[in-house]
């Protein structure tokens, strides 16, 4: 079987997009696959397919929403056009309405800036993390359910046991999310530590950058104090965020960031 895909970089949160169509029952093996290879680097997979009323619909493997995929695909849609700038609307995994962002070629990369789902529920949580009862802000979005942590709390050691990823499954059935992210979050300087978890998947990575993750912390500063606009720095980059919340919910939620497509590429996959 010969799979065309894409990989990708928005902000060090690499990803694959797989462009051949794919049958649903054998999606699992061509995750399996390509995630295996050995110059993958990849974090994350979604398969690439098109409908009409969109401009692309993006299934990511777990089921999840994924705000860097779908920047991604929504970058790869603005060259396929031929356009240095556009608007790009996405059907995605996980999320209940139609995804829009607006792209722009730059020197070397796109600019992308992606209007977020507000999340479903945001509320004080308490968890029980490394042996430690944690009090953190929890955020409910379409596809994903995101902590907000204080970096405090953050034991890079504890994140590579086996057990974690036994916990977090447990935990993301307890609050029925495809995805759980942890957003260890240092105020200080207002950076993230995003330790995302997929459960469909079953994989668990330290994000380099994290959109929904970012979306997450904006949308809690903005229920502390009203309103937020600024940047949010990870390992990968820096990403521009915009929040306001009113009459007890988020009513606008924008995130900036930058994406590097690579060269299309082909592989023979024996399923």
């Amino acid at each position: 079987m010969l799979i065309d895909f894409l990989r990708a970089s928005p902000s060090g949160n690499n990803t694959i997009l797989v462009l051949s169509p794919v049958e649903e029952t054998l999606r699992a093996g061509v995750f399996e696959k390509l995630m295996a290879l050995r110059d993958s680097w990849a974090e994350q997979l979604g398969f690439v397919s098109f409908s009409p009323g969109y401009d692309a619909v993006l299934e990511m493997s777990g089921g999840e929403f994924c705000g860097n995929a779908s920047l991604s695909l929504s970058s790869y849609i603005t060259e396929l056009k031929g356009l240095n700038s556009g608007e790009v609307t996405l059907k995605v995994s996980g999320a209940k309405s139609p995804i829009r962002s607006f792209i722009q070629k730059k020197d070397g990369f796109y600019l992308g800036r992606i209007e977020m789902p507000a999340p479903e529920e945001l509320r004080p949580y308490e968890i029980e993390l490394f042996g430690k009862k944690c009090s953190g802000f929890m955020l409910r979005f379409p596809g994903i359910c995101h902590i907000v942590l204080d970096s405090a709390y953050y034991d890079s050691e504890r994140t590579a046991e086996s057990e974690l990823i036994d916990f977090l499954d447990k935990k993301a059935r307890e609050l029925k999310a495809e995805a759980l992210g942890l957003i260890f979050f240092d105020s200080e300087n207002t950076s993230i530590l995003p330790l995302v978890f997929v459960r469909e998947v079953c994989t668990l990575f330290l994000e380099k950058s994290c959109v929904s993750g970012t979306a997450a912390l904006a949308s809690y500063l903005a229920f502390k104090n009203g309103s937020f606009s600024g940047d949010i720095f990870q390992e990968g980059g820096t990403l521009r965020a915009e929040a306001v919340f009113s009459g007890g919910q988020i009513k606008s939620l924008f995130i900036e960031n930058k994406i590097r497509l690579f060269e299309k590429e082909s592989l023979e996959i024996d399923l």
